[in-house]
């Protein structure tokens, strides 16, 4: 299930994994630091650190493409990918510890 999920309390979190991916990694090291930042669900690989967002303090931050690499990995065409990024991803706020979405091919 996909969704906007605090830190410490992400379904499966603290499950022990046979071999961690470079975005578990990072997850755990924001979570051990800010537990209360919500991150978007699945998307572990795409995140890029932390930023820090006038009035809500420091939020998990995610490239865009590797998000969209995510999920054309999972069977989706890149254009519909994208669409679904920008209906169901990044105009949900949740709260001020809402992730942010980085383009960097700028």
């Amino acid at each position: 299930m996909r969704g906007l999920w605090p830190m410490a309390r992400r379904p499966g979190a603290g499950v022990p994994m046979s071999k961690k991916s470079r975005g578990d990694e990072i997850r755990e090291s924001i979570a051990a630091k800010y537990p209360s930042l919500l991150i978007a669900d699945g998307f572990d690989d795409a995140i890029i650190g932390t930023a820090i967002r006038p009035g809500s303090g420091v939020v998990v931050a995610y490239d865009i493409r590797k998000m969209e690499k995510i999920l054309v990995k999972q069977g989706m065409e890149v254009m519909d990918a994208r669409e679904y990024l920008d209906f169901n991803v990044f105009p949900a706020y949740v709260g001020e510890k809402t992730p942010t979405f980085i383009d960097r091919d700028w």
